[in-house]
């Protein structure tokens, strides 16, 4: 089991994004008065490349720093992100998804179909070694590139036009966008880190928090509450939870088990817990 604090006030779960240089300072602000959230990871990130993480502190921050085709709602279930809509094929082995209008990188940028394919291609390449590619294989296509005996444009995805993407199935997969939801599908543009999530991350140095603001240019920019956020790899869980009850931190990113108990006697409505594969 997985356990975690968060403080009551901010029990309002948002979606989060970073940028070392994607978030455009010129670009609109929503207007909405500036709070900081301080979340703990339980560790630090390997990496912050969707495509190179696998680690669940990463996770944790690509979850909100980038967004796929498909998201997940605040239990888990797919629903659309990036993607308007999906629709499947009667032999359910083609997926093609509908892009909300608009779209546009941290910088600004257009955010195309062709970017999604990009993304799920180098997800894929041997040369990269994702960590994390072989959720894909239920693509068509994909085991082969994955072994080298394919180039990577034999995956079986394509962009027929900016706004739509179609994926194709070795045989019928009605989790595919449970696996599109991964940080993995995230999209992919060549060239300085850019981001497509709520936020944009501002700095990050080895041993120090990351420090993220949000993103102008999201889909849902409007419904972003809290304008910063500090992400902190705290290791210790014991450390955490003195920080948490000490108001240093607003989320654990673990709890001790000895704890549990007294934390649904003391903290009620502030302790979550959720099974974890």
């Amino acid at each position: 089991m997985s356990f975690q604090l968060r403080a009551v006030a901010l029990l309002l779960w948002v979606v989060v994004s970073w940028g070392l240089s994607g978030c455009d300072a010129q670009a609109p602000s929503n207007g909405t008065v500036g709070r900081e959230l301080r979340r703990s990871l339980g560790g630090e990130p390997g990496t912050l490349d969707p495509q190179l993480a696998g680690d669940t502190y990463a996770f944790e921050v690509l979850r909100d720093t980038y967004e796929g085709l498909v998201t997940e709602d605040a239990v888990g279930r797919p629903i659309p992100g990036q993607a308007l809509r999906w629709e499947v094929s009667p032999d359910g082995r083609e997926y093609r998804f509908t892009l909300r209008p608009s779209l546009r990188w941290s910088d600004g940028q257009p955010l195309v179909a062709a970017d999604f394919v990009r993304g799920l291609r180098r997800a894929v390449d041997p040369r990269v070694a994702s960590p994390n590619g072989l959720l894909l294989r239920v693509i068509a296509g994909a085991s082969a590139v994955m072994a080298g005996r394919l180039p990577v444009e034999a995956l079986a995805v394509a962009a027929p036009d900016p706004m739509h993407v179609v994926v194709r199935l070795d045989h019928p997969a009605e989790f595919l966008p449970a696996v599109l939801a991964h940080p993995v599908a995230s999209p992919y543009r060549p060239g300085p880190p850019v981001f497509n999530g709520a936020y944009c991350l501002k700095a990050w140095l080895p041993g120090r928090p990351l420090h993220a603001v949000a993103n102008p240019y999201y889909r849902a920019a409007n419904s972003v509450d809290i304008q910063r956020v500090a992400y902190l790899g705290i290791a210790d869980e014991n450390v955490e939870i003195l920080r948490y009850r000490a108001g240093s931190i607003d989320v654990t990113g673990g709890l001790p088990v000895d704890e549990v108990q007294w934390a649904r006697a003391h903290l009620p409505g502030q302790l979550q817990l959720a099974p974890q594969a």
